[in-house]
């Protein structure tokens, strides 16, 4: 992998850089997973400029060509796809003092929140009715993303929906898969790997006829054929926290546009919730301990 990064040619060359080829390398910099499969004439409708300045641009960064800056980048997003990669890349990024630790995450926390206020608001409307309309809705995880699915599907069921999560792989997904029914929403948190039972979870989907919604960092253009609606993470790659932060917040957002969708259902859930909890107070327990009933006052 050559050692220089995008952003640190950006800066080396900015100032001999025409505002347009400026534009061109922060498209490159602010979204590499579609620069990664993007035209040279992609990029300049992104950017707003010709075909030419993205040329220009690129060989002023120093690459020979496109195929060239598509190699680069595709090298580091696998390297952070490699969760070793990862944690050691947020090492270098802060210093072993624990309050900069602290003050590096905080600072990066806002600022990648603040990166999520361009998210495509029409697709989140539009994934919010589909799961406030479901039948059955079904939350796909694997590692860190499966405690996030288990999360959201707890979170769907204390609203009044029908919600499950799966966090199965190879052969134990079967079972799952085969539960799908059509009209269903299926729920897949991919936000950096492309692993094998993403494939497999959306092609049964499609096979049922369920609907589906994808969430990801980087994985959006090349599954958006296979998904209903695709809810793009922002590049957690130039920031030290983790790429589940994001995740969760989409999940809250999404948990809070069901809720307002049926306040009525998602009160009357909770309530019935707190009913039953009732049964689990402190008395409650004592009294069965003790051998306690109600012929017993």
């Amino acid at each position: 992998m050559n050692s220089i990064s995008i952003e640190e040619r950006l800066e080396a060359n900015r100032e001999s850089m025409s505002p347009a080829a400026l534009r061109v390398t922060r498209f490159l910099v602010e979204h590499p997973e579609r620069a990664l499969m993007a035209t040279a004439s992609e990029i300049a409708e992104a950017a707003e400029t010709s075909t030419a300045t993205v040329v220009r641009a690129v060989q002023t960064l120093g690459y020979a060509g496109l195929p060239g800056l598509r190699k680069d980048i595709g090298e580091r997003l696998a390297g952070h796809y490699d969760r070793r990669t990862r944690w050691e890349d947020r090492f270098t990024r802060v210093s072993a003092d624990p309050k900069s630790v602290l003050d590096s995450l905080l600072h990066d926390a806002t600022d990648l929140m603040g990166e999520m206020r361009s998210a495509d608001h029409d697709e989140f409307l539009a994934a919010v009715k589909l799961l406030a309309d479901a039948d059955v809705i079904t939350f796909f995880g694997w590692g860190a993303g499966g405690t996030m699915a288990e999360y959201a599907a707890l979170g769907m069921v204390r609203l009044g929906s029908s919600a499950t999560s799966v966090v199965q792989s190879g052969y134990l997904l079967a079972d799952s898969l085969s539960r799908l029914q059509p009209g269903s929403a299926v729920v897949v948190l991919a936000p950096l790997l492309h692993l094998h039972e993403i494939d497999v979870v959306l092609s049964r989907a499609s096979a049922v006829g369920a609907h589906c919604i994808l969430i990801t960092e980087v994985l959006g253009e090349k599954l958006r054929a296979m998904v209903d609606h695709v809810l793009t993470l922002p590049s957690s790659q130039r920031f030290t926290v983790s790429e589940n932060l994001a995740l969760l917040l989409v999940l809250d957002a999404l948990l809070l546009g069901v809720a307002v969708s049926n306040p009525d259902r998602a009160r009357s859930t909770w309530e019935v919730i707190n009913e039953v909890r009732g049964a689990f107070s402190t008395e409650s327990i004592g009294s069965r301990r003790l051998g306690l009933t109600s012929s017993d006052d």
